[in-house]
């Protein structure tokens, strides 16, 4: 091996070892302790029950990370949309748009482009719209009742709620409006297909405005 091959590999083993040395993962123990100043409540749940933690990293949100943790109470599972920093306090912003300004005002995001406004207004409709709420892409995503062999009603409704939104559903847009990024989501929330109007500023500001396109849909929902 000559000297600069033997170079370049040093090299990237040590990049490698640096990576290992600095990289850095949150456990449910860390995590509750990152809520006990900001979310006590939900500090104490996750502290008592099992959970599964799923890592999100959202350009607009920089240094924060993004988890959704899924607690599992006893009776049903609890779903929490936390957005922590190493070393400091965590953020649940499942508790709603108040706690998402108040997570805002402190630590300041900057939504830079069209695909970092997607993403934002994507994950607040998520995290701030509680389990009963679905992001809807495509038609296909829509939860419709499976079909049960004889149930001829069930069938003949699916297929007309089918029919009906063929085109009324359609993937994530954005536009420039006033400086602003307007984004355009649908959404399930129980029953209701709506079409959310998502206004994102560049400091991170996000309010929605919403268009109901169906009601009493043959879906999945919880109650």
């Amino acid at each position: 091996m000559d000297r600069a091959i033997r170079r370049r590999a040093w090299t990237a083993l040590g990049a490698l070892l640096l990576a290992s040395a600095t990289a850095w993962s949150m456990d449910k123990k860390d995590l509750v302790a990152a809520l006990k100043s900001t979310a006590k409540a939900e500090s104490e749940l996750l502290d008592r029950y099992p959970a599964q933690l799923s890592e999100e990293k959202l350009a607009f949100l920089g240094p924060w990370t993004a988890w959704k943790v899924q607690v599992q109470a006893p009776n049903h599972p609890v779903f929490l949309y936390v957005v922590h920093k190493p070393g400091d306090c965590a953020w649940v912003i499942s508790r709603g748009a108040k706690e998402y300004d108040l997570f805002r005002d402190q630590v300041k995001p900057e939504v830079k482009d069209e695909a970092a406004a997607i993403e934002a207004a994507q994950w607040f409709l998520r995290a701030t719209g509680g389990k009963r709420f679905w992001l809807i892409q495509k038609l296909e995503d829509i939860p419709f009742l499976p079909e049960v062999a004889g149930d001829e009603a069930r069938t003949r409704a699916v297929q007309e709620a089918r029919t009906r939104l063929t085109g009324k559903v359609t993937a994530p847009s954005v536009a420039c409006v006033d400086g602003d990024f307007s984004v355009r989501v649908c959404g399930m929330l129980d029953r209701t297909l709506f079409a959310y109007t998502v206004t994102v500023t560049g400091s991170g500001r996000i309010t929605y405005q919403t268009e109901r396109i169906a009601d009493e849909l043959p879906v999945v929902w919880v109650r």
